[in-house]
């Protein structure tokens, strides 16, 4: 797991395609400032866009073991991180209500659309933007569908086809699975 998590780590800093697809869908979430929520860890990479922005908190949210040890050692000076072991769909403190929710998740699945929906519809407060850089697990009719929120896909201007050929190239390698991220930040606000 070691290995793998350097070589994560390795192709989300070096890659600039990667890394400016991730660096703007950061930059969306943060828009609002305030309080952020991150679901899954992964290699950091994400969590350290986050923290380039003014925030009041950022609340990080993972399941393995192993990338939770690295979030909690990459979070030990950081004041405003609230680290949380678990699941995503359970784990979300109860009553919280966040300025920005960002996902970007490997091990998802088209089952938890609803649940996905549901959780932002949730923890968000008026004005809230959520931005969603995993495909399979993001639909975007439930939110286009719903008055309570606004949709909008922005074109960060970048040349993504050796991204894409690498996100599916990962998967496949991952999950024997051939699913790839989006060229386009998908944000969604929620207007309450």
């Amino acid at each position: 797991m070691t290995i793998f998590f350097h070589i994560l780590k390795t192709i989300h800093t070096k890659l600039k395609i990667l890394n400016t697809l991730h660096k703007e869908s950061c930059r969306v979430t943060c828009e609002n400032g305030g309080d952020i929520l991150e679901l899954g860890f992964g290699a950091g990479v994400d969590s350290n866009f986050i923290q380039t922005h003014k925030i009041k908190s950022h609340t990080i949210i993972e399941i393995e073991d192993f990338f939770f040890d690295k979030l909690s050692q990459w979070a030990s000076d950081k004041s405003d991180v609230n680290v949380i072991k678990g699941d995503w769909k359970s784990h979300i403190p109860k009553n919280k209500k966040y300025d920005g929710i960002f996902l970007d998740l490997w091990d998802c699945c088209e089952e938890w659309q609803e649940c996905l929906y549901q959780t932002v519809k949730k923890h968000s407060k008026v004005g809230t933007i959520f931005v969603c850089a995993t495909m399979p697990i993001f639909d975007k009719d439930l939110f286009i569908n719903d008055p309570e929120f606004t949709y909008e896909e922005i074109d960060p201007n970048i040349k993504l086809k050796w991204y894409h050929l690498l996100s599916h190239f990962i998967r496949l390698i991952q999950r024997n699975q051939i699913l790839a991220y989006s060229n386009k930040i998908r944000k969604v606000t929620y207007k309450g």
